[in-house]
């Protein structure tokens, strides 16, 4: 019998195996290649929520990126996209419902519940800055008869013109408010400086009571104001404004007397 050497018979098998180790190499490539692009198609747009989700919880407004590689994605994607437009969709309602209980509805200024709730915003600056405020309780002369006269809706175009020269009349800073009725209130705050009371007096009386033209009239609406200064450290707001309130009732007491009186501004 012919004899192999011993090398010679497992050469064989020595190539065998080589083939083994590099085609299991080449496959331990292949599937990291694959698992790498798999992993990107899941990672990035992961991270892209991530990233929008963190910017959403900043305040910052982001569209919610939307993909349709993977059905998981997808379907969490949409689901945020969902909760955040009703999200979006309640604090709009939030802030419109709000809004129409905090303004006035014919002339869109603060009424008395905004006011509440402005005088509770701003005490902490308040009580800063000195927490002093120039009120102006003011009250239209001779409206009652124009809207008894030629209607409400006559009426409703008289306040909501003069809610705005009112507004006109007053710096940036300042609070204007109505009441109700023909009644006003504006608050004159101290941080730009110390408001010239009788200046502003005299500006809003003089541009009140120029001629307002309406449905083919022209009315003239006049205007009383009662002063007080509020420190909202000494007192409540409440007992400030019972104070400007009877500094109004004495002006109008003084606008009536007969031609040769006088009377001051309270």
């Amino acid at each position: 019998m012919a004899r192999q050497s011993l090398e010679a018979a497992y050469e064989p098998v020595r190539r065998l195996v080589s083939r083994i180790l590099v085609a299991g190499l080449l496959l331990a490539a292949l599937f990291a290649l694959v698992a790498g692009y798999i992993a990107r198609r899941v990672i990035a747009p992961l991270k892209a929520l991530t990233l929008a989700a963190d910017k959403l919880s900043k305040g910052e407004r982001v569209a919610i990126p939307r993909d349709q590689g993977i059905l998981e994605i997808e379907v969490l994607s949409t689901t945020l996209s969902t909760l955040i437009d009703n999200l979006t969709r309640a604090e709009k309602d939030k802030n419109r419902i709000q809004y129409a209980a905090e303004r006035d509805s014919l002339t869109g200024l603060l009424n008395r519940h905004g006011l509440a709730a402005r005088i509770d915003e701003s005490m902490p600056e308040l009580r800063q800055n000195h927490g002093v405020v120039e009120l102006l309780y003011m009250d239209l002369d001779g409206f009652k008869p124009v809207n008894d006269t030629y209607g409400h809706h006559v009426g409703d175009t008289v306040l909501t013109i003069l809610g705005q020269r009112l507004s006109g009349c007053l710096r940036k800073e300042d609070v204007l408010v109505r009441l109700g009725g023909d009644e006003f209130l504006a608050l004159l705050g101290h941080r730009n400086g110390t408001p010239d009371i009788m200046r502003t007096v005299r500006r809003i009386r003089e541009i009140v009571g120029a001629p307002i033209a309406t449905d083919g009239l022209l009315l003239h609406i006049g205007i009383s104001i009662g002063h007080a200064t509020w420190d909202c450290t000494q007192e409540t707001v409440e007992d400030a404004l019972k104070r400007a309130d009877s500094a109004l009732y004495m002006a109008k007491k003084a606008s009536k007397l007969p031609q040769g009186d006088s009377g001051n501004l309270p």
